[in-house]
C-alpha cells in the first residue's frame, strides 16, 4: 500500500508491484477512466465488479 500511496501523491497512474513486477493502476487513475471494467483492479474504486464501458 505504500508503494500506491506514494504513486497517487506523486500523480502517477500505475506503480510497480514488488512482488510480481507488473504495473498496477492506481485507485485515482480507476477513477478518473470513469468505468469499472470488471478484470478485478487491485485498487479499483467502483462497488461493481460487472463491467461498465463508456
Amino acid at each position: 500500500m505504500a508503494r500506491h500511496e506514494r504513486a497517487i501523491a506523486a500523480g502517477l497512474s500505475t506503480y510497480l508491484d514488488p512482488t510480481t513486477g507488473f504495473a498496477v493502476m492506481t485507485a485515482d487513475y480507476l477513477a478518473d477512466r470513469g468505468y469499472c471494467c470488471g478484470q478485478g483492479c487491485r485498487h479499483c474504486p467502483w462497488e461493481s465488479a460487472e463491467p461498465t464501458p463508456p
